[in-house]
């Protein structure tokens, strides 16, 4: 019968024993030498189980880094949020102060007839709009970086986009003797409109702050599906080299060329690409030195059609603020000296209270109305201003007027005063901007009760 089996000698050698009968009779056994073959299996052998444990051990060590690099980013989140909710609240605290010196400047400048001294006091109010500009955009990088800030997508024309961008630079751009062009348009686009306009005001600051002589135009380009928004301007021009560096953190200009030294912080393009990145828009440039530069952002068109924009030629004079009775709720004090201080340069009666607590105490309540409620919106002991504000109209039985105020950079924040009927202002408090949210608020009023009384 056949057989084969292997047998190993003393000295190593490795044998494959075989039999098998003849077909016409007899039997044939052979002794081939194996051992090269075993050798060459053993090692086989051996090098998979090697590798076998050398994957195992690479396997336990890439888990183990893996796990690391979690916790590690855990960490990274962590303190990402922790570094903005701490410059979301230094911020808070330092636009306070801030506020207060601006409204002290405002009030003063009603009183200065010398204009030495009125040219002092524009210096003052100059660097403490560059103070404030600075504190916003860290914030905004900030919340940025930590991926706070998220798109709200919607439809929107883009006619009352660029008249709101109009009427914010026309003066700056007049002050530098430029000449600002806001082509009108009756597109609309899909994106959101806060982060858009955030963008736009930035290209136009921009163009206006490296632009010597000529001015800026401000419009749209179709570019197949989508527009590009953007600022052309005959300024400085960027060179090459310097463009691939423009949207970094702190990246200015050369002010020998600009001839504006003081001007900007190099943040600005730095929150357009992070802006534009949140929205998953794309921005570009195309620039000539000498000749000017052209920043855009390329937004997908939507099919609203935008009517033509109305024309009111019967739109009131803006009232005066003689006589207007101003209930004034905050718990900084120095900020409602400033405030008192302002407004009765302004001819308004005015009362000014820490909370609603001081108020009651007071005994005024029940004895004098305002016209108009201004009120802080982070008070003392948890109150808010929507706390005050809502208890006061109902004390009143009626829907008094009210403007929000705060420092707080969160959206919310005036979305909740919105959504409670106030106009919202952030800290801090530009006079020219709170004089023109008095008289909307006032207009606004009186067209309510000439309607009621129709």
């Amino acid at each position: 019968t056949p057989y084969g089996f292997e047998r190993q000698r003393a000295d190593g050698t490795v044998l494959e024993i075989c039999g098998n009968p003849m077909p016409g009779g007899g039997f044939v056994t052979s002794y081939p030498d194996v051992t090269s073959y075993k050798r060459a299996e053993q090692a086989l052998k051996d090098a998979n189980e090697t590798l076998e444990r050398r994957v195992r051990e690479r396997t336990r060590a890439l888990s183990v880094m893996n796990e690391e690099l979690l916790r590690a980013k855990a960490a990274a989140e962590r303190a990402n949020l922790g570094k903005t909710r701490f410059l979301a609240a230094a911020g808070h605290d330092l636009m306070q102060p801030l506020n207060a010196a601006g409204l002290f400047a405002g009030a003063l400048a009603q009183k200065l007839d010398s204009e030495a001294q009125r040219a002092l006091l524009t210096d003052l109010e100059g660097c403490l709009v560059s103070a404030e500009a600075l504190l916003s955009d860290l914030l905004d990088i900030s919340k940025l970086d930590a991926g706070v800030i998220r798109a709200s997508v919607e439809d929107f024309r883009l006619d009352a986009l660029l008249e709101e961008l109009d009427n914010e630079f026309r003066l700056l751009a007049a002050a530098r003797g430029l000449e600002l062009r806001v082509r009108r348009t009756r597109l609309a686009v899909r994106s959101d409109r806060k982060l858009l306009k955030r963008v736009l005001q930035n290209f136009i600051s921009n163009a206006l702050r490296y632009t010597e002589s000529g001015g800026v135009v401000v419009g749209v380009r179709r570019s197949g599906s989508v527009l590009r928004l953007g600022a052309w301007d005959t300024g400085i021009g960027i060179s090459e080299d310097q463009r691939a560096r423009v949207f970094e953190e702190f990246h200015r200009g050369s002010p020998r060329q600009a001839g504006r030294e003081a001007e900007g912080f190099g943040l600005g393009l730095a929150i357009v690409e992070r802006v534009a990145r949140v929205l998953e828009h794309r921005v570009g440039l195309q620039s000539v030195v000498g000749r000017g530069s052209a920043f855009w952002i390329e937004v997908p068109r939507a099919a609203l059609e935008a009517a033509a924009p109305a024309r009111d030629a019967e739109r009131p004079a803006a009232a005066g603020l003689e006589g207007v009775r101003v209930l004034c709720i905050d718990n900084d004090p120095a900020a409602l000296r400033g405030l008192e201080s302002l407004l009765t340069a302004w001819g308004c009666e005015v009362r000014s209270f820490a909370g609603l607590g001081p108020l009651r105490a007071s005994g005024q309540l029940a004895t004098w109305q305002p016209s108009v409620l201004m009120v802080d919106y982070h008070l003392d002991a948890g109150e808010t201003g929507l706390d005050v504000v809502r208890q006061l109209r109902h004390a009143w039985a009626l829907q008094a007027p009210a403007l929000m105020v705060s420092a707080d950079a969160n959206e919310q924040v005036r979305a909740e005063a919105e959504a409670e009927g106030c106009v919202f202002l952030r800290k801090p408090l530009r006079p020219l901007a709170l004089r023109s949210a008095l008289r909307r608020l006032l207009q606004h009023e009186a067209q309510v009760l000439r309607r009621g009384m129709g």
